[in-house]
């Protein structure tokens, strides 16, 4: 084996031992050398080293070739980024193989984890296969794509709490709880300084900004789990970043999801909602969402049905729809939220993470004069980010007109019963 850049990973000779006895069980290797080197050259997330590992081994005088996608904690970690870590590798190390076994559709949903400890996952190469990230909006098919291997996911959870018979944030105590959104901490730091990006971007616009408080405030209200609703294990990161696709002989596309740091037991329609924001526009949401919620539905039943779930344990249409309406403020504000960060380009992305100072005030103190600068010299950026901005502050002004017209026909239902009960007592 070569000791090639052995002292830069967390990819260890017993790690390449186990990853050979798995792809090549039983087989008498003469020649085995290994390379890990950065996975791309762009920068593919905030937490995280990725690198991609290359092991060539000789069978028979036959050399071999295998690629794998790694992933393990950068030295520098904080206490968030460690937790993130770990409940991903538990994730994929006790969890994705329960929710794959009742998995009933031969097409699955996420990459093949080879190996997951405390300090590196292993997975297969995507790219290897010809699955790609997409940059921005999604094309219509990829969206009928991620939405399909979406109900996939949610099926496979569904099933695997149907056969245990317990929930399973029970089932795994101290995991799948809400890592990101919470008013406490860095939490809310980060939330408070995507607030603050929302009112300048509205002053701006001609907006109220005030209307951004209201609308996170009523978010984290609404996103609260309960047990009266329909739970399954999310993913709960779905932008572009977190999902892979190929292009099939058909004219169609398989989608997987990669990343399953932020894995919480919540509300199906939080992914649902989140997906649907994060990887359109106004104008496609508009045009395809109600087939979207139709093809999640078709193919959730599907798998349900074939798992033996009853008709009436399976979510219907309408539910689908209701739950969508109930929780909209979510994708409205996690857009709002994410485009800032996620919609920089390369450059703008190698300024905003090069020096870890800036990176620790842009993320939890504020960002707003970073944001507007770069709005200034990307205008499809700046687009996205007023669009988001726009829907966010006009839904929380026609829900205010809304609960205003509530109040008012409910004082008016008031004063109507009193007229009507006084002309009786007049009458009588």
């Amino acid at each position: 084996m070569s000791d090639k850049n052995i002292n830069l990973t967390r990819v260890t000779k017993t790690i390449i031992s186990s990853l050979i006895a798995e792809i090549l069980p039983s087989k008498q290797l003469t020649f085995t050398k290994f390379q890990v080197k950065p996975f791309s050259s762009e920068k593919l997330g905030y937490m995280g080293i990725h690198e991609l590992l290359t092991i060539e081994t000789c069978v028979n005088n036959e050399i071999q070739s295998f690629t794998f996608f790694v992933k393990s904690l950068v030295p520098s970690h904080n206490d968030f980024e460690e937790l993130t870590f770990l409940e991903e590798s538990n994730f994929f190390k006790n969890v994705m193989p329960r929710l794959l076994k009742g998995h009933l559709d031969l097409q699955t949903w996420a990459a093949k984890c080879y190996l997951s400890n405390s300090n590196v996952i292993v997975l297969e190469n995507l790219k290897s296969q010809g699955f790609d990230i997409v940059k921005d909006v999604l094309l219509i098919g990829q969206l009928r794509s991620a939405v399909t291997s979406l109900a996939r996911f949610h099926s496979s959870s569904i099933l695997l709490e149907n056969k245990v018979k317990k929930p399973l944030n029970e089932l795994y105590p101290g995991f799948f709880e809400e890592k990101l959104l919470k008013n406490i901490g860095n939490n809310w730091k980060w939330l408070s300084a995507g607030i603050e990006v929302v009112e300048v971007v509205a002053r701006k616009l001609g907006l109220e900004p005030k209307h951004a408080t209201a609308a996170y405030t009523l978010m984290l209200e609404r996103i609260k789990p309960a047990n009266n609703q329909r739970n399954v294990l999310c993913h709960s990161d779905l932008w572009c970043n977190n999902l892979m696709f190929k292009d099939n002989q058909d004219g169609t596309s398989s989608c997987r999801f990669v990343d399953f740091q932020m894995v919480a037991y919540n509300c199906y329609v939080m992914d649902l909602v989140q997906l649907i924001h994060l990887n359109t526009n106004e104008g496609v949401r508009k045009k395809i969402e109600e087939e979207l919620v139709e093809l999640y539905h078709s193919v959730l039943t599907k798998n349900l049905r074939k798992g033996s779930l009853e008709n009436g344990e399976i979510i219907k249409l309408k539910e689908i729809f209701e739950d969508l309406k109930e929780r909209r403020i979510f994708g409205l504000v996690i857009a709002a939220q994410y485009f800032p960060i996620v919609l920089l380009n390369k450059k703008l992305t190698a300024e905003f993470t090069k020096d870890s100072s800036k990176l620790k005030k842009y993320m939890y103190r504020s960002r707003k004069n970073f944001v507007l600068r770069c709005m200034r010299l990307d205008q499809n950026y700046r687009k996205r980010i007023e669009e988001s901005v726009r829907e966010l502050i006009e839904y929380i002004e026609e829900s205010g007109k809304a609960h205003q017209h509530q109040l008012c026909n409910t004082k008016l239902k008031k004063s109507t019963i009193f007229n009507i009960t006084c002309l009786v007592r007049d009458n009588n």
